[in-house]
């Protein structure tokens, strides 16, 4: 496993299997061993390492979970609540049964292609409706957001020339991007890219209710033509009208990864991801960082699109910021990992593909306000960050079993949902699950400030259940509750 692959580990969430399968979600936290965290009292000075302190307060209770699937992989990859309490997941599916079933099929047996898919909850957790969406290619959905009206907007790729999604583009993937009702009824669809694989993987509303979306392109022509897309593509940053047209695009270098995006109340932009060493210019590295290493990054973009400032953090491993928010007064809240045994984010990794988990604060211009970095010596990550009351930050991740505030007998790796203070500090956290392969992706805070993490799990009641398919996904869901400000 390379430093990238330990980094961008997408971690696993786990539910409540219907048809009868065991109940696996634990909330207990362990009290043994517990060291509190040292905040950063200089800004510019890097964060002290330390292992999990013991949360200040007990986890919310479980208000409601479902796993959702059939014969092939179904998955959840982003989760967007609205005011009236309804949460909407998306994501995608292989199969042919089960509540995410696909709309369209390739005649004459079983195909590997996907159709994107929305599924909403009610606020008691009902399954409101669940629909796919596609044509004759695989499509699927990363990310999706509520506007203002209530309408839902999501982003992700399409491959089909017919059906919901007509790609004007040929070879590869297209970023697609798709407005709905609340009801899940298609206003518009629209791709853009080029002569190769274009793709959106995050989204995030503006005031003016236009959509920013992030992804990758391989072109070097089209809508976001790229100078030198490199292996491993160029990221864009793209803002698309109400309406559904391109009203600018930014495209920085090869060697760099931006993975979220968040947009603050003065419709400023801000995007997160890594950069390796030699990648986009525009990111100057104040620690003169090795050149074998990987750096995190946060870029500000103007409301039309210019860049305002990019930066680069961290020191001589892996650093890499999977998740951003924007605070009310400008500050930008990101998490992710370090496998720097230096500069801005020292890791207690005891080697260099285990990184330990980053939670930071910069204020509005870039410089760093705080840091915290968590951690036991073994892979530690936070890959999905939202925004609570009182600023709090809410964020779904990976940990080490065997020491710290989520722990149990097994030794192995443990999934959780962490919050944060304003400061850094743990207040709670919940262990999720016990056997297994889980994989959280997304979380999202309710009007009365629950939680919501989605992604996928397999277990292995429910692969018994599907007569010889294993190692299936499905598509999770689970909400905590009593947490009203």
């Amino acid at each position: 496993m390379n430093r990238r692959q330990v980094i961008s580990l997408v971690v696993a969430i786990v539910v409540v299997v219907g048809g009868g399968a065991a109940f696996l979600i634990g909330w207990g936290v362990a009290a043994a061993n517990h060291q509190t965290a040292v905040a950063v009292s200089n800004p510019a000075s890097s964060a002290t390492p330390t292992p999990f302190p013991l949360p200040s307060a007990a986890a919310p209770p479980l208000a409601w979970q479902h796993q959702l699937g059939g014969a092939a992989d179904d998955v959840f990859n982003s989760v967007a609540t609205a005011p009236d309490g309804h949460v909407f997941a998306a994501g995608y599916t292989a199969s042919d049964d089960g509540p995410l079933a696909r709309a369209y099929k390739v005649d004459g047996g079983e195909d590997p292609l996907t159709d994107a898919v929305i599924a909403s909850f009610a606020p008691d957790g009902a399954l409101d409706w669940a629909r796919a969406y596609g044509g004759s290619g695989s499509d699927s959905f990363g990310s999706l957001v509520v506007a203002a009206n209530g309408d839902i907007v999501a982003v992700g790729r399409t491959n089909s020339t017919g059906g919901d999604f007509a790609s004007g583009f040929t070879p590869g993937h297209t970023a697609l991007v798709v407005r709905l009702t609340a009801a899940g009824q298609i206003i518009w669809a629209k791709t853009f890219g080029g002569s190769k694989s274009t793709w959106f993987d995050a989204a995030a509303v503006a005031p003016d209710g236009g959509i920013v979306a992030v992804g990758t392109t391989f072109s070097t022509d089209g809508d976001f033509p790229s100078d030198n897309p490199g292996p491993n593509g160029a990221p864009v940053v793209a803002k698309i009208t109400a309406s559904g047209s391109l009203a600018w695009a930014k495209v920085f270098d090869d060697a760099t990864s931006l993975s979220s995006v968040s947009v603050a109340g003065d419709g400023s932009i801000v995007a997160c991801g890594s950069v390796a060493s030699g990648g986009d210019s525009a990111f100057a590295d104040p620690n003169g960082a090795a050149a074998s290493s990987t750096g995190a990054v946060v870029a500000k973009l103007s409301p039309d699109g210019s860049v305002m400032w990019a930066r680069t953090y961290g020191g001589s491993g892996y650093d890499g910021f999977n998740s951003v928010g924007t605070l009310a007064d400008g500050s930008i809240a990101v998490v992710g990992g370090t496998t720097s045994p230096d500069g801005d984010f020292p890791s207690m990794a005891a080697d260099s593909d285990a990184p330990s988990i980053v939670v930071s604060e910069l204020d509005a211009s870039g410089s760093i306000k705080w840091a915290k970095v968590y951690g036991n010596g073994n892979v530690s990550s936070l890959n999905a960050l939202a925004l609570g009351a009182d600023d709090e930050l809410i964020a779904t991740g990976w940990v080490d079993r065997t020491v710290g505030a989520v722990s149990t007998a097994t030794g192995q790796g443990q999934a959780v949902i962490i919050a944060f203070d304003d400061a850094g500090n743990m207040t709670w956290a919940a262990p999720i699950g016990n056997t297994g392969d889980y994989q959280p992706s997304s979380v999202a805070v309710t009007a009365d400030n629950n939680v919501v993490v989605v992604g996928t799990t397999t277990l292995v009641d429910r692969n018994l259940s599907r007569g010889g398919h294993t190692n299936m996904y499905d598509a999770a869901i689970v909400e905590l509750g009593a947490r009203k400000p």
